[in-house]
């Protein structure tokens, strides 16, 4: 308000925000944020151990994300595109090797069950086994997901399933439990390499930018965390 009394300050506030809010719809800028998480060291062997189907990996781990309980669509339509991709790619990976698959998360949406119920009928629609769907109905949040799988479940490794700009933060909870992973990213967002020009305005690019702080918060939270000691009764 003291601002806009001041009709020149009020001016450039405004021009700031619109140039702002234009750099923010441009993709050179969402992807320069995201692709450090999408393009981490984490995920570079994703394609080695795509080669190497019988890599004795027997547990597949896949993350949760959103489920939309609403029966007058199709069922593909109640699955954003994080959750579809994530399941459809724990699925193909089954398709290659004898394995279990565990899905987690509890009744953090306005659902009648925990999600892991509905990503077990997923697998299931998907051509998993039954037997070889393991669920761990608890977790709202990506800590308090892993903490409930290593808790009840005794792992020493793991394919770990879940977008690609949320492995790092994912696997960093897991190792930081002792468990080692083997990366099958999904869900890109950005290309590998960037692409510094100008294009017409894009709201997309605001919901990419969204992830990637959404990423970059958790993972200071995680470090401050273990830091200062707060993750000593984690695992």
């Amino acid at each position: 308000m003291l601002l806009v009394k001041k009709k020149n300050y009020s001016f450039y506030t405004i021009l700031f925000a619109l140039i702002l809010l234009f750099s923010c719809s441009q993709s050179f800028l969402s992807s320069a944020l995201l692709h450090p998480l999408e393009h981490h060291s984490v995920n570079s062997e994703h394609a080695k151990n795509k080669k190497n189907t019988n890599d004795g990996q027997q547990v597949i781990l896949v993350m949760a994300c959103n489920y939309y309980d609403e029966m007058s669509v199709p069922y593909a339509n109640r699955w954003p595109p994080c959750s579809y991709l994530r399941l459809s790619h724990a699925a193909d990976i089954y398709q290659t090797r004898e394995a279990k698959i565990i899905v987690a998360g509890g009744k953090f949406g306005n659902w009648p069950s925990a999600y892991s119920r509905y990503a077990r009928e997923f697998l299931e629609r998907h051509n998993v086994k039954s037997e070889d769907i393991i669920e761990v109905p608890i977790g709202y949040d990506t800590e308090s997901e892993i903490q409930g799988i290593v808790k009840n479940i005794t792992l020493s490794s793991l394919t770990l399933v879940t977008s690609a700009s949320h492995m790092l933060r994912a696997s960093s909870y897991l190792k930081f439990c002792g468990v080692s992973i083997n990366a099958a990213p999904t869900d890109f967002l950005v290309k590998p390499k960037i692409v510094l020009k100008l294009n017409l305005p894009d709201p997309k690019n605001l919901t990419i930018i969204k992830r990637a702080l959404h990423e970059y918060f958790g993972l200071v939270e995680f470090k401050l965390k273990r830091r200062f000691g707060l993750l000593s009764k984690y695992c």
